[in-house]
């Protein structure tokens, strides 16, 4: 059965048509999730394939690759021993007041065997809140922070060495910022579920030790095996998602293997 989340029919490359883009744009709107194999890209391409959809976001704390101020290596080396980078889930750069509608990656290097990136749909995460939970989430405002990644005592923080990633940590991190735990989708106005376990640290009007409890709730109901479906990288696939309802993940299994990636997110 033809996946219709997989474009075959486009070369980004290449300029592409106006009726090309649309019918692109309405299967990103139902699929959430697309995939565009065999792309031969540089830099240059993937900022003007981010033109596409949006304006290209400068990372907070990912130095950008030479030539680029948008464009970010998500690299691992064979012989790397630091924590897999990005592996909760998450919705990219969750901290900011406006977090980017989409992110896409593109694959240069990859392994043979793991490194597949998981999503969750929060959508349907929504859905099947119990009563209980989806009172608060209704109802409630999350508190938010990059405290725990990409502060000076975060995961990405002073501690972490010899990490090939060009990341950088900052004290900026802790700063905190609200978003409702439901909102409604701009295009598709379908609720969502508005939390992760890799930004969201607090729910505000609730004391923190009943926060830790509802968030731990979310976070579990969030990621049931339902709601979950992994992406297995090619060589020149590019991937774009939807950040506002799809959370993801990186897995690891690819030890000894080197794993380039090139990231762009979406505004």
């Amino acid at each position: 059965m033809n996946d219709k989340r997989i474009i075959d029919w486009v070369d980004f490359s290449t300029p592409i048509s106006f009726s090309k883009l649309n019918k692109i744009k309405q299967l990103w709107s139902e699929c959430l999730y697309l995939v565009f194999p065999k792309q031969e890209l540089d830099i240059i391409h993937l900022e003007n394939f981010v033109k596409l959809f949006g304006k290209n976001l400068e990372d907070p704390f990912i130095k950008p690759v030479n030539g680029s101020k948008y464009v970010a290596k998500v690299l691992r080396e064979k012989d790397e021993k630091s924590r897999l980078f990005a592996d909760t889930w998450h919705r990219d750069w969750f901290h900011l007041t406006m977090p980017p509608k989409a992110t896409a990656l593109y694959a240069i290097e990859v392994p043979d065997i793991g490194g597949d990136t998981l999503f969750a749909n929060q959508y349907e995460a929504y859905v099947g809140l119990p009563k209980t939970l989806k009172k608060i989430v209704d109802t409630h405002f999350g508190i938010n922070s990059a405290k725990g990644g990409y502060s000076p005592e975060g995961i990405y923080g002073k501690d972490d060495v010899d990490r090939s990633m060009d990341l950088c940590y900052s004290n900026l991190a802790h700063q905190t910022q609200l978003h409702p735990l439901k909102i409604f989708h701009p295009d598709t106005k379908i609720p969502i579920l508005n939390c992760n376990p890799g930004y969201t640290i607090g729910i505000e009007g609730i004391d923190e030790n009943m926060s830790k409890e509802i968030l731990h709730e979310l976070f579990c109901h969030q990621t049931k095996s339902s709601y979950v479906f992994s992406h297995k990288w090619q060589k020149n696939d590019l991937v774009l998602w939807d950040n506002r309802c799809l959370l993801h993940k990186a897995t690891g299994g690819y030890e000894g293997k080197r794993r380039l990636l090139y990231r762009v997110t979406i505004q």
